[in-house]
């Protein structure tokens, strides 16, 4: 909540010697991690000063990505946990103090998030930069996927390698990319003719193969051709 407090400087004089009017001002000793503005910068007696401490804030920005994602290994969501620490300090979870951060420090990524390339992204504002001299830090560490018919870890081998890095950018913006890449592998078929080299010259001039995943066709066939 928005707080405020008022201190008063009484009999103050309108003049001084040969009737110049005097001018006064406030100068408040520096608060880390907020900024301050003056209104009016001077002011005569039965004036008013107004100080307004703003909190220094930064922001944190969240991507996930795929490389080599289909269709039938698509999340519905990916859950992260923010945390921080000050200084030298222990990471902890971040309270639930704003918008996007639940109790826990969870922030949830959906397809409600869906960049133009493909990406996931959120942007969460208002994280402090300081408290008193220790600077805040920030990372995000990912939980779980939840795919269509389960939930799996995202480290579940034979589905994605992940990697994850949180880096502070230099106007102070923390930036968080999650890349989830493809398990991906080769499959070779090697053509065999067991006939006697065409002894009976009925061997076809060429031969169509088709890939099959899960009892359901894959990819586009291939064709053997034949060269002699």
């Amino acid at each position: 909540e928005d707080w405020s407090e008022t201190l008063l400087w009484d009999n103050l004089p309108y003049t001084a010697l040969g009737g110049k009017t005097v001018a006064y001002r406030v100068v408040e000793s520096a608060v880390a991690g907020y900024t301050d503005v003056y209104a009016p910068t001077h002011a005569v007696p039965n004036a008013s000063f107004k100080v307004t401490n703003t909190l220094q804030t930064t922001q944190l920005v969240l991507n996930k990505s795929w490389i080599g994602s289909s269709t039938f290994i698509t999340p519905t969501s990916v859950t992260f946990k923010l945390e921080y620490k000050l200084g030298d300090g222990d990471w902890e979870s971040f309270p639930n103090l704003v918008a996007g951060v639940a109790e826990g420090g969870y922030i949830t990524l959906t397809s409600n998030d869906l960049k133009e390339d493909g990406s996931w992204e959120k942007v969460i504002s208002g994280l402090p930069t300081v408290n008193g001299t220790q600077e805040y830090s920030y990372r995000v560490t990912e939980c779980t996927v939840d795919y269509t018919g389960n939930v799996s870890t995202i480290t579940q081998p034979g589905v994605y390698t992940s990697t994850l890095e949180t880096t502070k950018e230099t106007d102070g913006t923390w930036r968080a990319a999650a890349v989830n890449t493809l398990d991906t592998g080769d499959l070779e078929v090697t053509k065999i003719w067991s006939d006697g080299n065409d002894r009976d010259h009925v061997r076809a001039a060429s031969v169509t193969v088709q890939l099959y995943k899960d009892n359901h066709e894959f990819g586009e066939p291939k064709v053997y051709i034949r060269r002699y």
